[in-house]
C-alpha cells in the first residue's frame, strides 16, 4: 500500500520528538546562562544603606561605547555610497542621515543614558564627604567628548539627510 507508515515508525517518532525538545531546551538554557553570565553586570554601587544597581555591560556597550558607534556609522555612510553609487539612485545615501541624527542624539545624551535613575539620584544627593571615582572622572570627560562628537553627527546627518541626493551629481 502506497503511503502506508508502519506502528513501529510511528511510535519510534513518538519518543524521539520530546526527547529532541529536552535536548533543544537544555541547550537552549545553557546558551541563555553563558549570555546572562557574561553580560549580566554583578557589581552593585553602595550607598548609605542600600544597593545601586548599574547598567549591564552589554547595554553600556551598544548605547555609550562612543568607538563603536562611530564605527558603525562609518560603515553604515559607506555601505549607502556603494550601493547609491551601483545603482545611481542617491535617495538611499539622503536616507542615511537620519542613521547619523540619531546615532548623533545618542552619544549626546550618553551622560543619562548610561546611568540608571538610582545612580542620577545618588550622584546628585551626594554629600560633601563622599567623590567621583576615577572611573567615573573618566566617564564624564567621555561624555563631554561624545557631546561634541554627536552634536557633529546630528549637523552632518542634517546635511546629507536634506542634500545626499545630489551627492550623485557631484560625482559626475
Amino acid at each position: 500500500m502506497v503511503g502506508h507508515i508502519p506502528l513501529e515508525d510511528v511510535i519510534l517518532v513518538r519518543i524521539q520528538v520530546p526527547q529532541v525538545c529536552n535536548i533543544f531546551q537544555i541547550f537552549m538554557n545553557k546558551i541563555i546562562t553563558i549570555f546572562e553570565k557574561y553580560f549580566r553586570r554583578k557589581e552593585l554601587i553602595p550607598t548609605n544603606n542600600s544597593f545601586i544597581k548599574t547598567r549591564s555591560p552589554f547595554f553600556l556597550f551598544i548605547f555609550t561605547n562612543i568607538k563603536f558607534l562611530i564605527i558603525c556609522v562609518i560603515a553604515w555612510l559607506l555601505f549607502w555610497i556603494y550601493v547609491s553609487n551601483k545603482y545611481a539612485n542617491w535617495d538611499c545615501l539622503s536616507r542615511s542621515g537620519s542613521l547619523l541624527i540619531m546615532v548623533g542624539s545618542i552619544l549626546i545624551f550618553r551622560n543619562t543614558i548610561r546611568l540608571t535613575r538610582e545612580e542620577r539620584v545618588g550622584m546628585r544627593n551626594m554629600t560633601i564627604i563622599q567623590i567621583y571615582t576615577p572611573l567615573e572622572k573618566a566617564d564624564q570627560e567621555k561624555d563631554s567628548q561624545a557631546i561634541i562628537l554627536g552634536t557633529i553627527l546630528v549637523v552632518l546627518g542634517t546635511i546629507i539627510w536634506a542634500y545626499g541626493d545630489l551627492f550623485g551629481f557631484l560625482i559626475k
